[in-house]
């Protein structure tokens, strides 16, 4: 099996925990799980490198990707992927009940509706995204009466709808599209992931944008689980 960096680095750090761990369900957890009459379904949003993504072998890749098979080997259990076009498309699926398990989301109310919650798998903060040239942008006011491409179904998408009428608010499918829409000059800034933004960047030979400033407070990202499921949710954090 093959680590990403930066799960590796995350490891690292947790390696004082020790590697022996035994069997870590109890027997109604295991029960349960021996119940299902079919894999733990899991969310993939299709551009979402590289903590999430299907690679060159058709396999589950990206920081996401190691920690499943990690969950795998140490839960004895197995996962099937579902990918999705979009993040939004994905989290319907969720609340539909489509799909078992969303890595990396953060928590809100409204997804507390369908989902719950495992602890913090990492933490991040979001990146204001403009061209190298753009003047009179250093945070989110200044965006007002300009186009502000973010990913449909993101925080950030739902928090600007609602706090900043005055921003001319452009949904975006991924990341990968809107790094190249704020390009070629179709969006006056971007919020992004500054981890998958800087992937695309160097992908797609990206030279003119630059980071303006930051936007909201640090946010943990967790796996979410169906909340129709609570033991399912208990057996996912204990593997984490």
């Amino acid at each position: 099996m093959r680590l990403s960096p930066v799960l590796i680095l995350l490891l690292v750090a947790a390696a004082a925990l020790g590697d022996d761990h035994g069997e870590l369900l109890n027997r109604e957890e295991r029960a349960w799980l021996e119940a299902l009459e079919q894999p733990i379904r899991v969310g993939l949003e299709g551009g979402y490198r590289p903590y999430a993504f299907i690679d060159e072998n058709g396999e589950f890749s990206g920081v996401a990707g190691d920690y499943l098979r990690l969950l795998e080997e140490r839960l004895h259990i197995t996962f099937g992927v579902r990918r999705f076009e979009t993040f939004a498309d994905m989290l319907e699926a969720a609340r539909l009940r489509r799909i078992d398990v969303v890595p990396f989301v953060i928590v809100t109310e409204e997804r507390g509706g369908y989902l719950d919650f495992s602890q913090s798998v990492f933490e991040n903060r979001d990146r204001i995204l403009v061209q190298n040239d753009a003047e009179g942008i250093s945070g989110i006011a200044d965006v007002v009466g300009r186009r502000l491409g973010v990913v449909e179904g993101y925080v950030a998408h739902g928090e600007i709808e609602a706090e900043w009428p005055g921003i001319e608010l452009v949904p975006m499918p991924n990341e990968r599209e809107t790094i190249i829409a704020l390009s070629i000059g179709n969006l006056d800034a971007a919020i992004v992931d500054i981890g998958v933004a800087s992937y695309y960047i160097e992908q797609e030979n990206v030279p003119n944008l630059r980071i303006a400033a930051e936007y909201g407070e640090s946010t943990s990202q967790t796996f979410g689980t169906r909340n129709d499921w609570p033991i399912l949710n208990r057996i996912i954090g204990k593997g984490l």
